[in-house]
């Protein structure tokens, strides 16, 4: 079964809030940047939860995921303001710039060889108007070593399922089975990402990074983090501002 087509079901009741962490991050980068009725793409926007939350708040939002599962359901509770299609985030396309492209939750550790890599940054440069700014996350290999590793049982929305993890440090794969009451299985590989690994990617793409963080609470990233959130944004206007 395709990642997320059976797990959509119970996403929000086990991890939408995780996204509503972003809330004031978001809006804090906003601010700063004076944007206060943004044009925000949200790629691998899951069940659309963030970008709900900021197209509540009165910005335009497009979200967008290569799961039709959790489009379905993003579509479902959008607010006005809030559009949601299936895409690669790889190959995102849309019809105008935006002020702020974000890619939360993991997301980018779907993106498994460094080629994907490159084509996200490439087509989200393309995407970013010249003061545009690009917000992501990423586990990173700490973070799988340390943690992704065993089996739970978990109950959501009235439904039982067991998530098994398990990472394999030499192919850089971790992978995550579903289980549910039903037969029904998925299996979700990531790979980790560290900034080290993207310098050259992001820069390539004519960008740059601007901030890196640990946590929400303004932690520094360093090498020994188990995520990075990375702020990025073009390198030209970086060398305008200069």
């Amino acid at each position: 079964m395709d990642a997320y087509q059976r797990l959509s079901r119970v996403y929000d009741v086990e991890w939408g809030n995780w996204a509503r962490q972003y809330v004031e991050l978001v809006c804090g980068l906003l601010v700063k940047a004076d944007v206060t009725q943004g044009r925000i793409l949200d790629l691998g926007c899951g069940t659309g939860v963030l970008a709900s939350e900021l197209a509540a708040l009165g910005h335009s939002v497009v979200g967008m995921d290569a799961s039709p599962a959790m489009i379905e359901v993003a579509s479902q509770r959008a607010s006005p303001g809030a559009c949601f299609v299936v895409q690669d985030m790889a190959q995102a396309s849309w019809d105008h710039e935006f002020d702020l492209v974000t890619c939360t939750f993991d997301a980018f550790n779907y993106l498994l060889t460094e080629e994907r890599v490159h084509s996200f940054f490439t087509h989200v440069a393309g995407l970013l108007t010249n003061s545009g700014m690009l917000l992501f996350d990423s586990n990173t290999e700490e973070l799988y070593c340390r943690g992704h590793h065993g089996a739970h049982e978990r109950s959501a929305g009235g439904h039982r399922f067991r998530q098994e993890c398990h990472y394999d440090a030499v192919s850089k794969r971790a992978s995550t089975v579903f289980r549910f009451e039903d037969g029904s299985v998925e299996e979700h590989i990531q790979r980790p990402w560290a900034l080290s690994d993207l310098a050259g990617p992001i820069a390539d793409a004519g960008l740059a990074a601007e901030t890196a963080w640990s946590g929400f609470s303004g932690q520094r990233y360093d090498p020994g983090s188990e995520r990075l959130i990375c702020l990025v944004r073009k390198a030209n206007r970086q060398r305008d501002e200069e």
